[in-house]
């Protein structure tokens, strides 16, 4: 698209430097191209025909820089960088506010707030930029960095800063994923693709190869334990507060929860092997289990090991330890995944709620994409109230 330079720079410019690849620094200017500097430059020309875009006016698109680099004679000329590059730009006290370093930027510029007002444009270019981008996170208009950079700055946005388990491309599939998944649910909340969609937990456990609908174990010898004994941990205050209060939003009385014997917990384990949650975030979660109960090396005898999963829209939680292997149970607890607490709060450090193993690949988005787009045909397709009646 066409905007007019010089009115772009009168609603967004900030002014800045250009390091060569010398490292020589000469003054710039710089706009960022987002949706209200567009606007706001293209009201200005309405008003003013001197500020209209023309076909002489630079080519721009959304997400990238306009910019204004002056040379060695002091002469200016002008170049537009693609969404995610920085051309070597950086803030006049030397920040790189631009390309890979937009995320790091934000932050840096939110924390230190200020009167300079080309600090305070890039900051809202930024934001704007991410806003943007996250919205309509399309691999043929913004590079995948970028992508990233936007859903981290949603998170952390809405839940503050933390270790990411992910890496770039990854975190892009998954929130590409959930973006679909909550226009399916808007189509079709039914769905099992619809996000937020969760099953009973008896019949993930019955699929998985549990008895779950059993009303006791038999233990060792002629011992009987019910299934609904595995709630009795959730009111164990330290259990409840510092796991399933990290792990859940869910309130602790909603949680399900189940006696297993170990022959059912390893049909399940081998049944889910594909579904099994690992990496950082689950290993913290082990780490906070054990710190609770002081097992560990040099602990003594004692071990406890909890097993995540996800199956039918539900976390499924397995906790072993060395009494109920002795007695020959594990017990299991199950939430809707909707409700896990985006982020663990973890004594070395917060950490976002994202396994590995829940980034789909590439064919599973064109499935869910597929599916998305069959429900928007179906809708597109149904009669108005009128042409049915007509029928």
């Amino acid at each position: 698209m066409r905007v007019n330079a010089k009115a772009l720079m009168r609603v967004g410019e900030i002014r800045c430097h250009h390091q060569d690849p010398s490292g020589h620094r000469r003054p710039a200017r710089a706009c960022l191209i987002t949706e209200e500097t567009v606007r706001q430059a293209r009201e200005m020309g309405e008003a003013d025909p001197s500020l209209r875009s023309r076909e002489t006016s630079p080519d721009v698109r959304y997400g990238g820089v306009l910019a204004y680099i002056s040379d060695a004679a002091g002469a200016a000329r002008c170049v537009f960088l693609p969404p995610g590059q920085d051309g070597g730009l950086t803030l006049t006290d030397g920040t790189r506010f631009l390309g890979p370093d937009m995320f790091s930027a934000e932050a840096a510029l939110a924390a230190t707030p200020g009167p300079d007002p080309d600090r305070v444009r890039a900051l809202l270019g930024i934001r704007s930029v991410f806003r943007m981008v996250a919205a309509a996170p399309d691999e043929e208009r913004f590079p995948v960095g970028l992508i990233a950079q936007a859903y981290r700055s949603a998170l952390r946005s809405a839940f503050g800063p933390a270790l990411l388990p992910v890496g770039e491309e990854g975190l892009v599939r998954k929130c590409q994923a959930d973006l679909v998944r909550a226009r399916i649910a808007e189509l079709d909340p039914s769905s099992p693709d619809a996000i937020g969609q969760c099953e009973p937990f008896l019949r993930v456990l019955d699929r998985a190869g549990a008895d779950a609908r059993a009303e006791a174990v038999r233990l060792p010898g002629s011992e009987r334990i019910t299934r609904e004994e595995a709630r009795l941990l959730l009111n164990r205050a330290p259990f409840r507060d510092r796991l399933f209060g990290a792990l859940a939003l869910t309130p602790t009385e909603r949680i399900e929860a189940a006696v297993l014997p170990i022959p059912e917990v390893e049909e399940i384990e081998r049944s889910l092997a594909g579904s099994r949650l690992g990496g950082l975030w689950a290993d913290r979660i082990n780490r906070i289990a054990s710190e609770l109960t002081g097992s560990g090396a040099g602990s003594g005898w004692y071990r406890i090991e909890l097993t995540l999963f996800v199956s039918g829209g539900r976390d499924l939680m397995i906790l072993s330890d060395s009494v109920g292997r002795e007695a020959g149970i594990a017990l299991a607890y199950s939430w809707p995944s909707a409700e896990r607490r985006p982020v663990l709060q973890a004594p070395s450090g917060p950490v976002y709620a994202i396994s590995p193993q829940e980034v789909p690949d590439e064919e599973e988005l064109i499935r869910l994409r597929r599916v998305l787009s069959e429900l928007e045909q179906a809708r597109t397709a149904k009669p108005s109230l009128r042409e049915a009646l007509d029928a």
